[in-house]
């Protein structure tokens, strides 16, 4: 529902009922040539030459990253959820949504690959009712065979500004020395941007390892609804981010 507003899908089922009631009471030319361009604008968002160049615009990339990461030899993994459906009582993983999926099973990944170098894998994510989604991910990770005694979990927070002062809270009760553990930060390459800037925002040295890409090679000119989702995606990513950015967190 917070993004409902710059959902594309909203603007053409806006622009639809205005350019209906328009015809029938206003028969506004100025009102019908708007609807027309946001029916255009909503065709270049679902082009996947468009969609593509805002994705490539927006993730965060990084060419060195899994080997500067891990060079300090004392690592803190840092995990940040990306949903789960309905979820009351059971440690389904099915609820999980998909972004959770890619970024555990990336960690994991991660995890199995500088395993001696990884002294806490902190997962970040509140949402959920009685079992969180940081709940469900850390179920993933036991059953995946990493320590249970390695993993610290915040289940308190619900946006990334909240995962930051959470994840802060965590390391320095745990004792974690700043100066000398590096913190490497996992989720989405499209949600990266957003991520360093709350985690720096509370005074955490963060190494990027941003995961699960959404751009591909595609400049094709066929409009598709894939690429329509990754241009919301986009759209909804860069106003959070902005917001973030322009209002003062406390």
């Amino acid at each position: 529902m917070k993004y409902l507003l710059v959902d594309p899908v909203f603007w053409l089922l806006l622009a639809t009922i205005i350019f209906i009631l328009n015809n029938i009471f206003l028969k506004c030319k100025f009102v019908r040539n708007a609807c027309y361009l946001v029916y255009l604008f909503v065709l270049c968002l679902s082009l996947p030459i468009v969609a593509n160049s805002l994705v490539k615009y927006q993730e965060y990339t990084n060419d060195s990253r899994g080997a500067s990461c891990f060079d300090d030899g004392d690592s803190v993994l840092v995990v940040l959820s990306g949903g789960i459906n309905n979820n009351e009582h059971q440690f389904m993983l099915s609820k999980l949504q998909l972004a959770s999926y890619t970024r555990a099973l990336s960690a994991y990944q991660i995890y199995l690959n500088n395993r001696s170098s990884i002294s806490k894998i902190v997962i970040a994510g509140g949402v959920g009712h009685n079992v969180k989604e940081a709940d469900v991910v850390k179920k993933l990770l036991t059953s995946l065979g990493v320590e249970s005694g390695r993993l610290y979990i915040d289940r308190e927070s619900t946006n990334t500004y909240q995962n930051a002062k959470n994840v802060a809270a965590i390391l320095s009760a745990s004792g974690a020395d700043f100066s000398h553990s590096e913190i490497v930060l996992v989720t989405s390459a499209l949600h990266m941007k957003r991520a360093l800037f709350a985690f720096e925002s509370v005074g955490l040295p963060i190494c990027a390892y941003p995961v699960a890409s959404l751009y591909v090679g595609n400049l094709s000119f066929f409009p598709r609804l894939s690429a329509l989702n990754k241009s919301t995606e986009v759209i909804q990513e860069v106003i959070s981010y902005w917001y973030y950015f322009l209002v003062p967190k406390k």
